[in-house]
């Protein structure tokens, strides 16, 4: 298991292929694609402090089984999740307004 901490803005060239767990507990920014295709990534833990989420962030990482969103994100961008294909459960907080196109797609064990 290989767990890695980013604070700030975090962006895919800061993260290697072998993570299965991301620490973005300090995060305030998570770019464009920036956890796609993490194929063994399992776990990812945000806070409050992060509310910029942009499109397609963790898309096709199938290994996926844990992430929590922020309770301060108001908006879940396009393609979030999609392809999370092993991704069970996922709470949405209240104040989230808008959920963007396919933000779930394919996520065949959500229920």
């Amino acid at each position: 298991m290989t767990t890695l901490k980013l604070v700030g803005r975090v962006s895919r060239d800061q993260i290697s292929d072998d993570v299965t767990e991301l620490d973005l507990d300090g995060a305030t920014r998570i770019e464009m694609m920036a956890c796609k295709g993490l194929y063994h990534l399992e776990k990812v833990y945000l806070n409050d402090n992060c509310r910029d989420i942009e499109a397609g962030a963790f898309e096709d990482c199938p290994n996926m089984q844990q992430i929590n969103i922020p309770e301060a994100l108001d908006h879940i961008p396009i393609r979030f999740l999609a392809d999370c294909t092993f991704l069970n459960a996922i709470y949405i907080p209240e104040k989230v307004e808008d959920i963007g196109f396919c933000a779930f797609y394919r996520c065949f064990c959500l229920n």
